[in-house]
């Protein structure tokens, strides 16, 4: 017999590991819990259609179960990235006395008991898969038949956790691999590489019932310098309105005012003059620009040339790229 996740026709897959017949008892171990309303630190209890639930995730799921099971139209998690100084919850809570006296230092705000799973045991990642492998089965148990899941991860984990998703959910209820940008740049200390991108897997409970994802186009503005300190050094006339983002609204630089950012300045020609927020009056400027007069104009006219603030509590001009 089939799975419930698995269609007709499609290859059944599993994904095994040292420990994984424990995670499935952990998952199916009946839970002798109950969730205790806390009206003294809830916020408009009788109207609020929010649920937050505080205490151990496994037991939370569980508890949910009763309530919510397929009902839920999206989860998102966050679990521990395993990079060899994560904590890992310890499912097993039986241990003797002097073993709670020293593991009792290592508890988080909930008082769940945890672990560091360090990359130097012999069952490194297969303690991870068991701690996530319950908890992955309960979510997709709460999902709704057109329900969806993201789950965070990185490359430490990246590859078993699609595969313990795959007998989960189905291989045919994977939707997609988010790859996101985490930071710009990397860090000239790394000793090996820099990653500067993480995870999002995207799984449905059924493929044949989910309606899929929207998509939008970033409208979002990117920001350019105008300046650019190999480019020739030049004056450009800057037509008044254009706004300031500088954290005060009315100043004053005098003419000959030279701003530096470290390889970069600008010569201020004529007074800066700022008023609620805009450029008062016209401004000349020297620099080494990357734009001609022409663009300068146009850019200022058409509301796309601004002044931003720099470090130091300076100014420079800088434009807005326009949108397509």
């Amino acid at each position: 017999m089939l799975a419930d996740h698995v269609r007709e026709g499609e290859e059944a897959y599993e994904f095994t590991w040292v420990g994984k017949k424990a995670a499935i008892v952990e998952a199916n171990r009946p839970i002798r819990k109950t969730l205790r309303p806390c009206v003294e630190e809830s916020k408009d209890w009788d109207t609020t259609q929010n649920l937050y639930i505080e205490g151990d995730n496994l037991e939370a799921l569980k508890l949910l179960q009763e309530s919510y099971l397929g009902k839920v139209k999206m989860i998102y998690i966050d679990p521990p990235y395993n990079t060899g100084a994560d904590f890992i919850y310890q499912d097993d809570f039986s241990e003797t006395y002097e073993e709670y006296e020293e593991e009792n230092q290592t508890r988080n705000d909930d008082g769940e008991r945890m672990k560091v799973n360090h990359d130097t045991e012999g069952r490194f990642h297969s303690k991870w898969c068991s701690m996530i492998y319950p908890r992955l089965l309960m979510s997709r148990d709460l999902l709704a038949r057109n329900g969806v899941m993201f789950i965070s991860v990185d490359d430490n984990e990246q590859a078993n956790m699609k595969s313990m998703c795959n007998e989960i959910f189905g291989q045919k209820q994977f939707i997609a691999e988010l790859v996101w940008e985490k930071k710009k740049k990397g860090s000239f200390l790394s000793k090996k590489i820099t990653n500067i991108k993480e995870y999002i897997l995207v799984y449905c409970r059924d493929f044949d019932e989910f309606k899929g994802l929207i998509g939008e186009i970033n409208k979002s503005q990117e920001t350019y310098p105008c300046i650019n300190a190999t480019n020739k050094r030049d004056i450009r006339h800057i037509p008044a309105g254009i706004k300031s983002n500088y954290k005060e609204k009315n100043y004053h630089l005098p003419a000959g005012t030279v701003i530096s950012d470290t390889t970069m300045n600008i010569k201020i020609l004529t007074d800066l003059e700022i008023k609620d927020g805009v450029l008062a009056k016209d401004l000349d400027v020297e620099g080494n620009w990357r734009n001609k007069q022409d663009d300068i104009t146009k850019f200022a006219l058409s509301k796309e040339l601004y002044i931003t603030p720099e470090l130091f509590n300076k100014q420079r001009i800088g434009i807005v790229d326009p949108l397509p």
